[in-house]
C-alpha cells in the first residue's frame, strides 16, 4: 500500500509544480497546521479489498484512495474559479488515470466539510495491485 501512497502523492505533486498547490496525506492540520492557501488536496485511503479465487487464492488487491479537493468559497463561486475548479478536477483525474487509477463515479461537490470557508470536492480512485512474495511490498 505505501508504493500506491507514492504514486499518488508524486503524481499529485508533478501535476501542480507550478501551481503553488499543496498536496497531504491524511490531514492537513496535522501537517502544515499554519498554511493559507487557496487551493489544496488531501488524500487518504478508503479501501484495500482482495480479490481471490475459488480456492481462496489471493488474486489482486484494489486500493481505493479518496481525494478532496478544496477551493476557497470566494473563487469557487465565480465563473472564472467554477471554471478553474473544474479544469483541476479535470487535470487531477487524467493525471491519475496516467498513473493506472480510474474513477468509476466521477467527482462529487460535499460542501463546506471543515467549516473552513472552502468548497470541497470529492472523487475516490481505484487502482489494483499485487500483493505476496513477488511484488516487493510486503504488506
Amino acid at each position: 500500500m505505501k508504493d500506491i501512497l507514492n504514486l499518488v502523492q508524486i503524481t499529485l505533486d508533478e501535476l501542480f509544480t507550478d501551481t503553488g498547490i499543496r498536496v497531504f496525506w491524511g490531514r492537513r492540520a496535522d501537517i502544515d497546521f499554519d498554511a493559507n492557501a487557496p487551493e489544496y488536496v488531501i488524500y487518504s485511503i478508503v479501501d484495500d479489498a482482495a480479490a481471490v479465487s475459488a480456492n481462496a487464492d489471493l488474486l489482486y488487491r484494489v486500493a481505493t484512495i479518496a481525494l478532496q479537493y478544496y477551493v476557497k468559497f470566494a473563487t469557487a463561486r465565480t465563473y472564472t474559479g467554477r471554471q478553474l475548479t473544474t479544469e483541476r478536477m479535470e487535470a487531477i483525474t487524467k493525471a491519475m488515470r496516467n498513473a493506472g487509477f480510474y474513477c468509476p463515479n466521477g467527482w462529487a461537490e460535499i460542501g463546506d466539510v471543515d467549516n473552513a470557508g472552502f468548497a470541497t470536492f470529492r472523487a475516490e480512485f481505484d487502482k489494483e495491485h499485487f500483493t505476496g512474495a513477488d511484488d516487493g511490498e510486503g504488506d
